[in-house]
């Protein structure tokens, strides 16, 4: 889900960097310049800033809420994180 999200982000991104004339947004400042490229972004790149920072809230409270400290990913897909020093067979 994370790699979704970023390609995404980077999709509206560079929607947004082909939508800019650079010979005056490169006069601009740092401040400046990132107001010009949120104003010509394509209309769904809040919605997935706001789904981006549900997701990420969602895997911190998973966590913080399950003993074995699996994130919401982790229940995804199923998996489980196993600490070598306390797998079965572990020969020290």
């Amino acid at each position: 889900m994370d790699i979704a999200i970023a390609l995404l982000v980077l999709v509206s991104e560079v929607w947004a960097m082909f939508q800019v004339d650079w010979t005056q947004v490169a006069a601009l400042g740092s401040d400046e310049r990132t107001t010009r490229l949120q104003e010509v972004s394509p209309l769904w790149d809040r919605a997935i800033d706001i789904f981006q920072n549900v997701w990420i809230c969602s895997e911190v409270f998973v966590v913080l809420l399950n003993r074995r400290k699996r994130a919401l990913h982790d229940f995804i897909g199923g998996t489980v994180v196993i600490k070598k020093q306390f797998a079965e067979g572990n020969e020290r």
